[in-house]
């Protein structure tokens, strides 16, 4: 089942899983854990999964993308990655002045033309 058919079969309804971890699998969450800094929760979720050879069905891709990609686990993702955010370009003091300097210049010249239509 595609992940965009079972989000709309589930239609706002909670799933509850009720799962008894044996210690395999509470040892299994633990190294999930600490090798990619995990909650508790997130890693007995896939040591879950794991256990039972099961597709892990979510949405949190900063938590399960860096497992996804070193595992080889199954993933259904409920929906796509976000696009990575831009990052920011450091600027020095002279940037920063010449920017402001750039848009008090672009403003003067607003005023200017909204002065010269107000003269009309």
């Amino acid at each position: 089942m595609s992940a965009k058919r079972w989000k709309k079969s589930a239609n706002g309804t909670a799933i509850i899983v009720e799962h008894y971890f044996s210690v395999p699998e509470i040892a299994q969450a633990g190294h999930y854990k600490t090798t990619y800094d995990l909650s508790f929760a997130d890693a007995c979720c896939l040591a879950a999964a794991a256990g039972k050879t099961a597709v892990l069905i979510t949405s949190d891709h900063t938590e399960f993308d860096p497992v996804e990609e070193a595992e080889q686990f199954p993933f259904l993702w409920i929906r796509p990655k976000p696009a990575p955010k831009p990052k920011k370009k450091k600027m020095d003091m002279n940037a920063i002045i010449a920017e402001w300097d750039q848009a008090l210049r672009a403003l003067a010249e607003a005023n200017r033309r909204i002065a010269a239509l107000e003269a009309k």
